[in-house]
């Protein structure tokens, strides 16, 4: 007993040594220290009011500015950020990798597979070195994973408390990981139903409904600490940033007829103009790209729109004199003009937007298993496909022929709920960028992994079997 603590005490260390080895050097940064990325300056140049950023990691930002100095308080914040995705790495291959009952090679394996988000976003985004939240919320992710798949092993709700606090956290860091909450109530009803016959439906029932009340609660709490941060550390009315990215999105989908959706003239105005520097640009749904890659161009043209309308805006107003002389008083100007435009153009566009949203998610999906190449873009698509059917039907198989250790098809169903419901929600929402999505990468390969290996066990037996009953029958004749 003694030898083995050891042993596993020696594969965890050395994995933790070299999962922070590649953090620090292998992600291309060539530094130990921060990197700075296309929305760093948002949560730190200088602590200040921005539309749409989540609370807590400004906060932590500030703080350690307070605590460190203004010369190294990047550089720290970078050290624990790469501190706690070390962590969560490790963490995530112990879970799986003690529950599953893998040896030295499987936890090696997931170990591998775990690091695969990490090398396809790069050199983009390095993440843990980066000063943005992806650097906190792809650990975090990593940490929900781990703690939801122990609860679905052990079918025991209560560690689910865990999960419910890691989404309060990431949600407070980055609007995006509020789907959280939507995985954590499947996996709470997946664990339910499996305890329905013995503690009989209407008590599952209650469960069920008990935990979307504490979800609901905590979700409104992740926002109404938004709405605190907002008022306390800035005096500032909140804003919602969703109203920002639909208007855009309700720009792209408008048709020139339009403009009679309003009934204020000033509304009348900015959207005329925009409609025709949309026109100019290109920007608008008339020009749509066909084929695999048309999400592309959208997401570009749909970018454009914002800067466009924000550009509008200020060419509007400012001879008027009505524009806010600070940076907060534009932002809650240009916030209410985009919510007075959006929702108009939204009770006539809803359908083609969510006809968008949907097309996109083949995009989305890819990022869940493998990497955007243009030049066999048509293949890629194929194998998510085949890797999501083949995953699917091979958990199955695991969870019909053994039905006492479900343990690598629950992990895989797990994960694979978690990707469809990022895609699902980052698409209807926000856009399906890669870094927004491949937060389960390496989860779904460890998936992949872990149910054909099984699976491989399962046909030996039975192949096993199926031999030694034949020699039986043999030997009696």
């Amino acid at each position: 007993m003694f030898r083995e603590k050891r042993r596993s005490l020696w594969l965890y260390g050395s994995i933790m040594m070299l999962t922070l080895v590649f953090i620090i050097w292998g992600e291309g940064t060539g530094t130990a220290g921060y990197v700075l990325g296309g929305d760093s300056e948002t949560y730190y140049i200088p602590f200040r009011h921005h539309i749409g950023v989540a609370p807590l990691y400004p906060l932590f930002l500030h703080v350690l500015r307070l605590a460190c100095g203004e010369t190294v308080y990047l550089n720290v914040a970078a050290a624990l950020q790469m501190l706690l995705l070390t962590f969560a790495v490790v963490y995530l291959v112990y879970t799986v990798g003690e529950e599953c009952g893998l040896g030295v090679c499987g936890k090696l394996v997931i170990w591998g597979g775990s690091l695969l988000p990490f090398m396809i976003l790069l050199p983009e985004d390095p993440i843990g070195h980066t000063i943005m939240t992806e650097s906190i919320t792809y650990p975090l992710v990593y940490l929900f994973i781990a703690v939801s798949a122990k609860a679905v092993f052990k079918k025991d709700g209560k560690r689910l408390v865990a999960a419910l606090a890691l989404s309060m956290i990431a949600g407070a860091v980055r609007s995006q990981m509020m789907f959280l909450f939507a995985a954590l109530g499947l996996v709470y009803v997946y664990i339910c139903l499996c305890k329905w016959k013995a503690q009989g439906i209407l008590k599952c029932i209650y469960q069920i409904l008990l935990c979307f009340l504490v979800l609901l609660v905590s979700m409104k709490f992740v926002s109404w600490f938004t709405v605190w941060y907002e008022k306390v550390v800035y005096g500032a009315s909140y804003v919602a940033f969703s109203d920002q990215t639909l208007v855009q999105q309700m720009l792209y989908f408008s048709n020139e007829e339009d403009v009679e959706l309003f009934e204020e003239e000033d509304l009348k105005e900015i959207f005329q103009r925009c409609y025709k520097e949309m026109e100019i640009q290109e920007s608008n749904h008339k020009y749509q790209e066909k084929g695999l890659l048309a999400w592309r161009k959208i997401i570009r043209d749909c970018g454009a729109n914002s800067y466009l309308l924000t550009d509008v805006i200020e060419e509007y107003l400012e001879p008027q004199g009505l524009m806010a002389e600070d940076d907060m008083g534009r932002e809650i100007q240009i916030a209410d003009i985009s919510h007075r435009l959006a929702y108009p153009l939204l009770k006539v566009h809803w359908r083609d937007k969510l006809v968008q949203a949907f097309g996109s998610m083949r995009a989305g999906f890819i990022s869940t298993v493998l990497f955007h190449k243009e030049k066999i873009y048509g293949l890629i698509h194929v194998a998510v496909l085949v890797f999501y059917l083949s995953a699917i039907g091979a958990g199955i198989f695991c969870m019909k022929m053994d039905k006492k250790d479900k343990t690598a098809a629950e992990y895989l169903f797990l994960v694979l709920g978690i990707s469809v419901v990022n895609v699902v929600s980052c698409n209807l929402v926000f856009f399906g960028l890669q870094r927004y999505l491949a937060y389960t990468l390496g989860a779904n390969w460890i998936g992949m992994f872990l149910v054909l290996r099984k699976t491989f066990f399962l046909v030996r037996q039975r192949s096993e079997k199926h031999f030694m009953s034949l020699r039986k029958t043999d030997i009696g004749m």
